[in-house]
């Protein structure tokens, strides 16, 4: 298995598991642009195009969240993120209106 240095790209799934059957969720918006980000800080590069890496979103909005980078060569699990908490409508709407601090 190659370590997750390795890897320099990513993309995300055409249909995330937080999407609903035919529109992409307010969810499904708020994590991937959270994920571009944070991975973007950490040196990866968004590639929708041959992406080394395919990311997913598990989440079950009562209590947990689940995060999976999948090598897109051989289509197998090479990290994955949990984490624990409650989500819910006001911390979307809250992250989905434009920031006034600098």
């Amino acid at each position: 298995m190659r370590k997750l240095s390795q890897y320099r790209t990513f993309a995300f799934y055409d249909h995330l598991a937080t999407d609903r059957s035919s529109y992409t969720s307010l969810v499904s918006q708020h994590l991937r642009q959270s994920t571009r980000d944070e991975l973007e800080r950490h040196g990866y590069v968004f590639d929708d195009r041959n992406p080394d890496l395919k990311v997913n979103f598990n989440v079950r909005v009562i209590d947990r969240q689940e995060i999976d980078l999948v090598d897109n060569h051989l289509k197998s699990l090479v990290w994955q993120g949990v984490a624990d908490g409650r989500v819910d409508d006001r911390m979307i709407e809250r992250r989905a209106r434009p920031s006034t601090r600098w």
